[in-house]
């Protein structure tokens, strides 16, 4: 008598029925398969990387599961957080940050994070012109992201008028954490005025990128480098600020929002790799 046959024996044949009816299949995957890790390991040969690779943020940094930078103290000088911003899900999708590989790098400290929070200065009257500010702070390593989410677009995306962009030079930071000393010379920062459906006056909002250390204010620029396939390891990070209630009060704006910089800046900075640690993973690999 012929033994009946096991699930696992029937499973078996099955699959090697379909291998067999998909074997052009399997052959053209393992050729890819062989082609992409032969392309791979010859461009690392050559130096060239076209996903960049991840530079992790100093130790020290937290981050919580909502990929949310914690660390970044409520007080820094007159200024006190008043609210930490929720960003929905749908939010965070577009905004690439918290996505599987995030999850993966989190551990790591080489993931993406975000700021989103309100602070008031205490040296302002309440309800005065300057006394709430909304700041946010968007890390990206790890990939080839294109610079996603800049106010000039985003806004005009959300009915807004733009009515110019402009650029602010201020002073360099008087004090910056060690390694960070390209940030002592003046900063330019992106300056986009508009106006919304609400009136109220011209709105002004300032932005500055850290490309792997050093500031930089012109987003294609900051893309081109992004592409450079001689680049290694790669990270930026957007800052972006903008005075709540103060619509209107364009002359004063500017010269508001350098105090603010030179009082939230330093402290970010301490949650960024500096120039020459980025140099270093270059030179030694991860």
């Amino acid at each position: 008598m012929t033994p009946p046959r096991s699930d696992n024996a029937g499973r078996g044949a099955g699959a090697l029925a379909w291998c067999a009816a998909n074997r052009h299949f399997l052959v053209a995957a393992a050729l890819l398969g062989a082609t992409a890790a032969a392309w791979s390991a010859l461009t690392r040969r050559m130096g060239v990387w076209v996903i960049k690779e991840p530079v992790g943020w100093p130790a020290g940094v937290e981050v919580d599961g909502q990929f949310r930078m914690t660390s970044l103290p409520r007080q820094m000088g007159t200024l006190e957080m008043v609210q930490d911003v929720e960003i929905r899900d749908d939010m965070m999708e577009q905004l690439k940050i918290g996505h599987h590989s995030d999850k993966s790098n989190r551990p790591r400290r080489c993931s993406g994070w975000l700021v989103a929070r309100v602070y008031r200065d205490r040296a302002v009257p309440a309800g005065a012109p300057f006394a709430l500010w909304r700041l946010e702070a968007y890390y990206y390593t790890g990939g080839a992201d294109v610079v996603p989410h800049v106010p000039e677009v985003c806004l005009a995306a959300g009915g807004a008028d733009i009515v110019a962009e402009t650029s602010m030079a201020a002073g360099g930071l008087a004090v910056v954490p060690p390694g960070h000393e390209a940030w002592k010379a003046p900063i330019n920062f992106h300056v986009v005025r508009y106006t919304t459906a609400r009136g109220q006056g011209v709105h002004s909002s300032y932005y500055v990128f850290s490309l792997n250390g050093v500031p930089e204010s012109r987003r294609l620029v900051v893309r081109w480098k992004l592409a450079n396939p001689f680049v290694r390891h790669a990270y930026f990070v957007k800052i972006q600020f903008e005075p709540l209630d103060a619509a209107g009060e364009v002359q004063r704006a500017d010269e508001a929002a350098a105090r603010f910089a030179r009082t939230v800046l330093p402290e970010l900075l301490k949650a960024l790799p500096t120039a020459s640690e980025v140099a270093r993973l270059d030179r030694e690999g991860p």
